[in-house]
């Protein structure tokens, strides 16, 4: 498996999720929406959102850069969370979809995401004329929760290109895989598996990142939330897709904390140890 790079973040140009109450409350837009016909329900706003979306996206690459729009443009939420509404088939086919959740409903999961296919809604079929967007991952990459702060080994396990949580031998064949649901199982309470690896589909993920947000984050708390786990991740994006075992990964980033730490890098312990 290649390894999955991120192009120069200049070249992309990032678009974020919309509060569709905010846009119901604005007379600008209600307007907007009434002179063309736009249904002010959840399809509207969807369809709303995918023409921004597309004029921003032609607008970008006029400047030879590539729309990224986090997945809310293709789920957004719907008018309830065991029944939203498809993605609109406004969205244009070159963006690119930044994934960060895989909620119930499952419109975005890696494997829709992509073209491969809509996990448990066999009533769900992919707009005419699209064969899936690429992507980047961020899905169990977070930095910035305050929950299990320094589990970097859970970075670590997370698998870019499935929802599996695979063990490999020495020789680096597949062992044993197990399937995992890492926002919860999907509308019908069952855990549905996708596997990219090897796949045509598996190009499509052009990358993963692991974001900091700064709610809860200055100065003085940056460089220990965010390492060792962009490390771990780090790691795991540069790397075979066999190379998942925490345990033989620990002495390497322990090496690499000291890098850091005589680099003045104020970088959590990944356990009890030494420097």
């Amino acid at each position: 498996m290649r390894p999955h790079i991120v192009p120069p973040a200049e070249s992309f140009c990032w678009t974020r999720e919309v509060d569709f109450a905010c846009w119901i409350s604005s007379a600008t837009v209600v307007s907007y929406m009434q002179r063309r016909g736009i249904a002010r329900d959840d399809a509207g706003f969807k369809e709303l959102t995918a023409k921004y979306i597309g004029r921003l996206t032609a607008l970008v690459a006029k400047s030879g850069k590539t729309a990224v729009a986090w997945q809310e443009a293709m789920d957004h939420y719907g008018p309830t969370a065991a029944n939203p509404t498809p993605p609109s088939a406004r969205l244009p086919s070159d963006l690119v979809v930044e994934q960060w959740l895989q909620p119930a409903w499952n419109w975005a999961n890696l494997s829709a995401i992509t073209g491969q296919g809509y996990l448990g809604r066999p009533d769900a079929t992919w707009p005419t004329g699209h064969s899936g967007f690429e992507a980047l991952v961020t899905l169990g990459w977070y930095l910035d929760g305050t929950a299990s702060l320094n589990a970097w080994e859970e970075a670590y396990a997370r698998e870019p290109l499935t929802n599996k949580t695979c063990v490999y031998d020495a020789a680096g064949h597949e062992a044993a895989c197990a399937c995992s649901c890492p926002s919860g199982p999907w509308r019908d309470g069952k855990c549905h598996c996708f596997d990219l690896r090897g796949s045509a589909k598996a190009a499509k993920v052009l990358g993963g990142e692991a974001p900091l947000w700064g709610e809860h984050i200055d100065r003085t708390n940056l460089e220990p939330r965010a390492f060792p786990r962009a490390s771990a991740v780090a790691e795991r994006l540069w790397s075979p897709v066999w190379r998942n075992n925490a345990s033989a990964a620990a002495p390497r980033l322990l090496k690499h904390r000291c890098r850091m730490i005589e680099r003045g890098v104020r970088v959590t312990p990944l356990g009890p140890g030494f420097c």
